[in-house]
């Protein structure tokens, strides 16, 4: 089993026979808008809305009281909430971790390919690389 798949599993896709399903049963509401105002001409405009509802959960954790500070500071100026940047910030190390996790897939099978290069000629390399003291 690769790396990658033990720690992500990516999210399902739809498959065709969950596409026959309405969309409220796949989490998706639809929404129509009209304005107050009528258009120009007497025109009325309708807008669709598409959101989807993800599973949320609560967690809890503890962080020093130092780092919480910085963080609602932090949430304060960008006028978001403590949540909205926590979630931010997990988003973002999911996703270099998952990069990671590729590029040592990557490597791994250059390896197995024989795409490598030999010790020898990395420490001459190495070596022109060092200062002359």
């Amino acid at each position: 089993m690769s790396i990658l798949k033990r720690f992500y599993k990516p999210p399902r896709a739809a498959s065709s026979r969950s596409l026959a399903f309405s969309p409220a049963r796949r989490g998706i509401s639809r929404a129509t808008v009209v304005p107050r105002q009528a258009a120009p001409l007497g025109i009325a405009r309708s807008y669709g809305v598409l959101c989807r509802h993800m599973d949320k959960q609560t967690i809890s954790f503890r962080l020093e009281s130092d780092k919480v500070a910085a963080l609602d500071a932090l949430a304060s100026v960008m006028e978001r909430d403590r949540t909205y940047l926590l979630g931010e910030a997990v988003q973002a190390y999911l996703e270099t971790q998952r990069w990671h996790l590729r590029e040592i897939e990557a490597g791994i099978a250059e390896a197995d390919a024989g795409l490598v290069i030999d010790h020898q000629k990395v420490k001459t390399m190495a070596a022109k690389w060092r200062r002359k003291t």
